[in-house]
């Protein structure tokens, strides 16, 4: 047999071939699972190596952590201690700043009252004396009739001069007073009772020509008088008295009696030029939730109240609202300003019904009317029109067609938002204007049918518009579809047109305006909207004189509106009647909020215009300007003003410090934003004054240039070129400098007409130059 096993029989050689692979597999097997078991040692002692080594490093990491975090809160603490010892201190500096200063407000309010009681005692004084010297006092009257004439108060000045007439009624001045007086009322909106001494010696001649006669008559003479009878009644001899006398005599007695009622009870028979204040109504001083009705219903009393077709004239809303919060008595300054009649209002509330207390006094304080109403919320809405219906039937004048019933059936909620939106309005400085306007949209929401709403929200919008940039949108296509809404929804009432005609005037389309205010001039003859409308609308379409008429209709009815005051400063101003600017701009800033910042603005370009007033002025303006410097001393157009009076009276080292600080700090804040233009137009404007003319006007082109419907931009260029027109060296002026200014302001004033733009006080070269109203014709007429 060989080795391989060839001779061996095949089923032997397939069973030993069978055991060799069955010995192989498990060979292969055994040795497969020692490898996996190796394996799987390795990698546990693998991992657990690896699980030791982040264990520690996790443990590292926490104790690097726990360093660090200490190492922050004890830098945090520090940095804590730091600024609480910062806070400390400027809460000291401050409070010790505060009481220096309240220490110097009463020292300055002792001094104040001091002079007040010595000019007390001054007039009282004076007084006295005219009273004993007859001349002394026609002296008096004279300088308060002046006073008046200069106020525009022609009425007040004709009574004085009347009074002194009186005294003397051959006293040259007074007469040529009266003369002057005369021919300005007769110049204006009304007409005033002759007060001439001639005309009053024809009065008296005519009375005494009705006397005469009465005089002359003798009276009948009487039967003498027959002693008593002694005889008793019935006796022959004396006449019985008969019965149906008694009847006679005791029906005329009723009658005169029922004539004396009637005459005592009767409605007052409106009288001539009669004027009603509308006062704010107060309320218990734990019910803030009041103030929306105490603040916003009397409003909607006067607008009801100037709907009266004749007779009546009322005072403006703003006025009594801002002389009650300035703290002043609202009743003895309107009677100072001759006005008559006063409606006061009070509210309460007792669970879910309001109690109002309204009536009516004169200037003396006899009450002369008086009603008490009490409703729930829905009905207090409609108190306002019982109350005007109630004074329309006193005064038994006619009541407008539907007045009563304009928010009979109207949702309460959305005309609460209607009033919370007035409220907004009033705010002063413009702060409530977004507010309005979010608030009359929430009320459209609910009633889309409410006219005022609509009326209000037309109004607000031009507000916006006012103070808005390009990109807002077509503010004005808005404003003039809510005011054509609200003439369609109400077309009895005046406050849509009125809205209505705002928008065409800040579109200058002043005759459509004009036109729209004549027909709404019988809805609302008694209120000064309309005639304020008027009077702009003429003034900007270049007829200052008759505005001016208006205007001073308008301010009679509304003397202390600070937009009727602002646009007659502004007429005054063009005029070049720089003393009357000063006064309404003065009569304006007690009622905007900020002092301060209106003396340093408005009135600082008034007083910087003309030579004296700066003079007397003058450091009113320097004392603002620091008082606000004071409380952030990198203001831009505070620090402007500041260093621009100081250059114009001749300080020139202390303004170029101003000047320079200015140019500085612009500069800076241009590089952080190189997009603002207002900061690079302020930045041209300081370098005009510090010499630079051709880095001011490279600047202020390049704005413009950027932006062509930025209208502050042309204002402030044309203000850069007014600037640099006129050389004092050589008294020579640069035509085309001029030339672009004119333009430029033309340009600006098409777009929209900016009346603290026109009357900035750095456009005085063209002011002594050229007529700047003549500008005002060379816009479109319609757009």
């Amino acid at each position: 047999m060989n080795d391989d096993g060839a001779n061996l029989p095949g089923d032997v050689l397939a069973r030993v071939a069978l055991r060799k692979q069955e010995a192989l597999e498990a060979g292969i097997q055994a040795l497969e699972e020692r490898i996996s078991i190796g394996i799987e040692g390795h990698l546990a002692e693998r991992r657990g190596y690896l699980d030791g080594l982040t264990e520690t490093r996790r443990k590292e990491s926490e104790s690097t952590g726990l360093k660090e975090l200490e190492v922050l809160q004890a830098a945090g603490d520090e940095t804590l201690r730091r600024l609480d010892t910062e806070l400390v201190r400027r809460r000291s500096e401050r409070t010790r700043d505060e009481t220096r200063r309240r220490e110097d407000r009463l020292v300055r309010e002792k001094k104040e009252e001091e002079a007040r009681k010595r000019q007390a005692e001054d007039e009282e004084r004076k007084k006295k004396a005219a009273t004993d010297d007859p001349s002394a006092k026609i002296r008096t009257l004279l300088k308060h009739a002046q006073n008046h004439m200069q106020r525009g108060d022609m009425e007040l000045a004709a009574k004085v001069i009347t009074e002194g007439l009186e005294l003397d009624g051959f006293n040259a001045e007074l007469l040529d007073l009266d003369e002057k007086i005369r021919e300005a009322m007769a110049s204006d909106t009304f007409t005033a009772k002759p007060t001439s001494a001639d005309e009053a010696k024809k009065e008296k001649g005519k009375e005494k020509g009705k006397e005469k006669p009465a005089k002359a008559k003798q009276p009948k003479s009487k039967p003498a008088k027959q002693p008593p009878s002694a005889l008793p009644p019935g006796a022959p001899g004396q006449r019985k008295f008969p019965s149906w006398a008694f009847t006679v005599i005791a029906a005329g007695l009723l009658v005169v009696a029922a004539a004396i009622v009637y005459i005592e009870y009767m409605p007052k028979k409106v009288e001539k030029n009669l004027t009603i204040a509308v006062l704010p109504w107060s309320s218990s001083a734990d019910a803030k939730e009041l103030k929306l009705f105490t603040d916003a219903l009397p409003e909607v009393v006067v607008r009801l109240l100037s709907g009266t077709p004749s007779g009546v004239s009322v005072v403006g809303y703003a006025t009594s609202a801002n002389l009650s919060s300035a703290g002043s008595d609202p009743v003895g300054e309107l009677t100072r300003l001759g006005y008559s009649h006063f409606l006061r209002g009070a509210l309460s509330r007792r669970d879910t019904l309001f109690t109002v207390h309204v009536e009516l006094s004169d200037s003396a304080g006899t009450t002369l009317w008086s009603q008490d109403f009490e409703r729930d919320t829905s009905g207090l809405l409609l108190i306002p029109h019982e109350i005007a219906y109630g004074l329309r039937t006193h005064f038994r004048v006619a009541t407008p067609p539907g007045a009563g019933t304009a928010v009979q059936n109207q949702n309460t909620e959305a005309y609460l938002l209607y009033l919370k939106g007035l409220n907004a309005m009033r705010q002063p400085g413009g702060i409530g204007v977004d507010e309005a306007v979010n608030t009359f949209n929430r009320s459209l929401a609910l009633d889309s049918a409410l006219a005022e709403t609509h009326s209000g929200l037309s109004s607000a919008l031009v507000a916006r518009n006012a103070v808005s940039r390009p990109g807002a949108g077509d503010i004005l296509e808005d404003a003039g579809a809510a005011a054509s809404t609200a003439i369609r929804l109400d077309p009895r009432s005046s406050e849509g047109y009125a809205a209505l005609g705002r928008v065409l005037i800040e579109r200058h389309q002043y005759q459509t305006a004009l036109d729209l205010l004549d027909s709404a001039e019988v809805r609302a003859p008694g209120g000064s909207a309309l005639p304020y409308l008027r009077g702009m609308a003429l003034f900007r379409s270049g007829r200052p004189e008759q505005a001016l008429e208006f205007l001073q209709k308008a301010y009679r009815l509304d003397p202390r509106n600070v937009e009727i005051l602002a646009l007659m400063a502004t007429v005054h101003y063009l005029n070049r009647t720089f003393d009357r600017a000063l006064w309404f701009h003065e009569t304006a800033m007690q009622f905007t909020g900020d002092t301060l910042r209106y003396l340093a603005g408005p009135l600082s370009d008034v007083i910087m215009s003309d030579a004296a007033i700066r003079l007397s002025q003058g450091h009113r303006v320097t004392t603002a300007c620091m008082n606000l410097l004071g409380d952030d001393p990198h203001e831009v157009t505070t620090l402007y003003s500041l260093a621009r009076l100081l250059q114009v009276t001749g300080d020139l080292e202390e303004s170029n410090k101003y000047l320079k600080a200015l140019d500085s700090t612009l500069r800076a804040r241009v590089r952080s934003n190189p997009t603002d233009a207002g900061l690079r137009l302020y930045l041209g404007l300081t370098l005009t004054r510090l010499g630079r003319y051709a880095d001011g006007i490279a600047l202020g082109e390049a704005v413009v240039a950027a932006d062509t419907n930025n209208v502050d931009a042309k204002y402030f260029l044309a203000r850069i070129y007014a600037l640099q027109m006129y050389s004092p060296q050589t008294r020579m002026i640069d035509s085309t400098k001029m030339v672009r200014t004119m333009d430029l302001l033309t340009e600006a004033i098409n777009q929209r007409f900016i009346d603290g733009q026109l009357c900035n006080a750095d456009l005085y070269n063209v002011y002594s130059m050229a007529d700047i109203r003549s500008i005002f014709g060379r816009r479109s007429a319609e757009r």
